[in-house]
Formats: C-alpha cells, sequence, structure tokens
C-alpha cells in the first residue's frame, strides 16, 4: 500500500513539474528567450514617425471680412529634408501669412492666418514638398473655408 502511494505522488510529483515553467521561461514575453518570439518583438515596437505628415482641419468656418487662422501640425522622420509648405488661396481668399514655409524642424505647429473677402466656399490649397533620402516627395491637401 506504501508503494503504491509512494509511486502515486511520484507520478503526480513528475506531471506537475513539467507543467511549471522554469525560471527562463515562465517570466513575460516567454522569459530570457523573448528575443526569440517573433510576435513579442513586433508588438512591442516603439510607434516611429514613418513617413511625413501634415494635418489640420479639413473644413474651417469663419465671418468674411475678419482675419482667420487655423492650425497646421507636421510630423517628419530623420530622413526628410527640405521641407517646404506652399499655401495657394483661392481668388476671395488672402494669406496674412507667408505663401511658402521652409521647415527646419522635425515636429511642430504652423498658425496659418488669412481672411475671406467674401461670403461662400473657398479653398486653401497646402502643397507639400520635400526630399525623402535624395527622392523628391510631393503632396497636396486642400483646406475648405466656409465664409458667411
Amino acid at each position: 500500500m506504501i508503494k503504491k502511494c509512494v509511486l502515486a505522488s511520484l507520478v503526480i510529483l513528475s506531471h506537475s513539474v513539467s507543467v511549471n515553467a522554469c525560471e527562463w521561461h515562465g517570466a513575460d514575453n516567454f522569459g530570457i528567450f523573448g528575443h526569440m518570439n517573433m510576435q513579442a518583438r513586433t508588438q512591442n515596437m516603439s510607434k516611429a514617425v514613418q513617413s511625413l505628415s501634415v494635418d489640420h482641419k479639413e473644413e474651417i468656418n469663419v465671418g468674411a471680412g475678419t482675419p482667420s487662422s487655423i492650425e497646421i501640425e507636421y510630423k517628419a522622420p530623420l530622413r526628410y529634408q527640405r521641407i517646404k509648405l506652399e499655401f495657394i488661396p483661392s481668388e476671395q481668399v488672402t494669406l496674412l501669412s507667408e505663401e511658402t514655409m521652409n521647415i527646419t524642424q522635425l515636429r511642430g505647429d504652423i498658425e496659418l492666418q488669412f481672411q475671406a473677402k467674401s461670403k461662400g466656399q473657398h479653398v486653401i490649397m497646402v502643397n507639400v514638398s520635400a526630399s525623402d533620402n535624395g527622392k523628391p516627395h510631393f503632396n497636396q491637401q486642400r483646406i475648405v473655408v466656409n465664409a458667411s
């Protein structure tokens, strides 16, 4: 009877040891071997800025004849150089800011000041040009100005 109890205890003990992980496998991200787990590596990668982005409101409501402004946020990775923003207003919009801005920092905000001359829907085109590792990069965006 004692032999059966000892044998049963050994069998149960051997299975419980195989279920528990050792110190090399039991930690977060599969312990010390976590660097071999491709899914863990890709999920934990920091989200770096991948491409040049220029963000602003797509549509803005303003009063006709009153000075207004819109904030434009930009982010660029290190590989982008000679970044230039060019603003082209429609006929009934006057820019109070510079028409062309050369960007020297990788992140920032620009306040574009303008004035709608008359009521109606107008457009300001935003041309973004840069050099991406020597290759030209161009993007065109638009801001719709609703003047009342």
